[in-house]
């Protein structure tokens, strides 16, 4: 039985990565992961993908022995990111209604490199989640215990897993947020300076 495994590289201009794992003959999606648990289980496997192929969307066929190790290292990965960040614990903390859907959106907003958008939380959903149908209720939940912040430019909208008041630069042209930590600013390189009051 033959599996394959798709890797795209910065899916939808997000900057997060998407993996997943097909049935050769069926086509049918087993499981699909999205960020920076796409980008470990990719790790694993790199070696095996072909030199030759895309840089930024890769394919490989893979054996059902695989197909299980990927499965098994997605599972221990998993679980061990859910006590590194400190996700369940903060979740009960703040008395939320514990679900699997609050710890995975916390979980993604917090390992990420970046302040995803509410776009890129939709991908995760979608690929992470699929079942989660009210995931902005769950991000409310989030943002009304304080355990993340969310930021609102014109019709762009932010998430940030440092939920107390720190400035943000957002790039204009590449509609990025990040940090601002002693950084140059110059409004004349497209940036618009986003000040929080503590």
């Amino acid at each position: 039985m033959t599996w394959h495994v798709g890797f795209i590289d910065n899916y939808q201009q997000t900057g997060e990565c998407c993996l997943k794992l097909r049935h050769g003959k069926r086509g049918t999606q087993l499981r699909g992961w999205f960020g920076p648990l796409a980008r470990h289980l990719y790790s694993l496997t790199q070696p095996q993908f072909h030199a030759n192929q895309s840089k930024t969307s890769k394919h490989l066929a893979i054996d059902k022995q695989m197909a299980q190790f990927l499965l098994i290292q997605a599972s221990f990965f998993h679980q061990r990111c859910f006590h590194m960040y400190q996700v369940k614990d903060d979740i009960k903390r703040q008395n939320l209604n514990f679900s699997h859907e609050v710890c995975e959106l916390l979980l993604f907003i917090r390992m990420s490199n970046h302040h995803p958008s509410h776009k890129t939380i939709q991908l995760f959903v979608q690929h992470q989640i699929p079942w989660c149908e009210d995931f902005e209720k769950k991000i409310e939940d989030l943002l009304a215990v304080k355990l993340i912040q969310k930021f609102s430019h014109n019709n762009l909208v932010f998430y940030d897993k440092n939920p107390y008041p720190h400035d943000h630069l957002l790039d204009l042209k590449t509609l990025k947020l990040e940090d601002f930590i002693d950084r140059e600013y110059s409004p004349n390189q497209q940036q618009l300076l986003i000040c929080q009051i503590p």
